[in-house]
């Protein structure tokens, strides 16, 4: 190939530094590449699908836990956007069935109730008076 074999190419050293900086950086990214890419080679998909639907049913035995043993009446505060979130994600289930549509419905409502309940409880928390408090220090001595 007809041409200069060698080139000689003049850098300001802040320039230098910079190249270096950006090789340091792409060679740290591709590691953490690898390292995922291997990762990902260890858990086939099927395996990964698995683990995933495990992990929803597992979330879900809680929430029914949580629905039927925590009231909103009695707890402040109840997660029910969350909740709501979560019944709207059931039907996506690789093992969805019949029971699963019931059981999203039941959690959408009873998210609605958590819901109506917290509104009602932000306006009388809002409409509270407070009442200060009566300095009886003259009276104890």
């Amino acid at each position: 190939m007809p041409g200069p074999k060698d080139i000689t190419l003049t850098l300001s050293l802040e320039d230098y530094n910079n190249l270096q900086q950006a090789k340091s950086a792409a060679e740290q990214e591709t590691a953490a590449v690898r390292k995922e890419l291997e990762i990902a080679k260890g858990v086939s998909g099927d395996e990964r699908v698995a683990k995933v639907t495990a992990f929803a049913r597992h979330c879900l035995t809680l929430a029914r836990f949580a629905v039927a043993n925590c009231p909103p009446t009695e707890i402040k505060g109840w997660p029910f956007e969350v909740l709501r979130k979560l019944a709207d994600t059931i039907d996506v289930l690789p093992d969805y069935s019949l029971d699963d549509r019931d059981l999203a419905i039941d959690l959408r409502a009873f998210a609605r109730d958590c819901e109506e309940l917290e509104l009602h409880r932000r306006g009388r928390d809002a409409r509270a008076v407070a009442i200060p408090p009566v300095d009886t220090s003259a009276h104890d001595a």
